[in-house]
């Protein structure tokens, strides 16, 4: 089973997330791993205003206003970019990417950010 998540955007400009399907590996990013069979909103801490979310087949990236980017689901490939092969992140995990980002993609098993130089 696959995943899906949804970012939505209000009027006043406030972001909203939600997640459906398999969290297996924790990709909803909702902290557990059971499955979702309806839209589940994910929570995301702190100040942070996500602007655009990526699916791969066990992951999920998050990118905010401020350049940042958060990884959570299978990160047994290093997909999820914490520079080691962490098993798994069930919440959005910041990235250190060291520069700041301004689009991202994913593939089934690997991750793409695009960082200004």
């Amino acid at each position: 089973m696959n995943h899906t998540v949804v970012l939505t955007e209000s009027e006043d400009g406030s972001t909203k997330i939600f997640g459906m399907g398999s969290s297996e590996y924790g990709q909803l990013g909702y902290g557990g791993t059971l499955t979702q069979w309806t839209p589940l909103e994910i929570k995301f801490g702190g100040n942070d205003k996500v602007t655009q979310v990526a699916c791969g087949a066990f992951h999920t990236l998050f990118l905010t206003d401020e350049g940042k980017v958060y990884a959570c689901g299978k990160g047994t490939k290093g997909q999820l970019g914490f520079g080691t092969k962490k098993k798994n992140a069930t919440v959005p995990t910041l990235v250190p990417i060291g520069s700041e980002a301004f689009s991202l993609a994913c593939g089934a098993q690997n991750s793409f950010v695009q960082v200004f130089k």
